[in-house]
């Protein structure tokens, strides 16, 4: 590398530690809206979130709800038709055969 090369690198390494502060500084504020703008996107995905997984549960606890709903009508179906005589009772009185 010539003289030249190693002079020139100086002097950028000169103006990069002269100039790096100024610009840390006037980049700091865009730096911070733009995290900002980050941290409050990330908020509104996590409540989206958590409404949607909300209405998920509402639903599965719906379906759940008529499954036992149906499976009790189903029940008492079969045990009023198991319990229900075949042939209607006699009168009082009469002779049994």
């Amino acid at each position: 590398m010539s003289f030249a090369r190693y002079l020139v690198a100086a002097a950028a390494g000169a103006v990069a530690v002269m100039v790096a502060p100024k610009l840390a500084q006037k980049g700091r504020p865009a730096a911070k809206k733009t995290l900002k703008l980050a941290m409050s996107a990330a908020y509104e995905a996590q409540v989206k979130v958590a409404k949607a997984a909300e209405g998920l549960d509402d639903l599965v606890a719906e379906a759940k709800a008529e499954l036992i709903a149906e499976g009790l009508a189903a029940a008492f179906a079969e045990t009023a038709a198991a319990a229900a005589p075949s042939e209607p009772p006699a009168p009082a009185g009469a002779a049994q055969p």
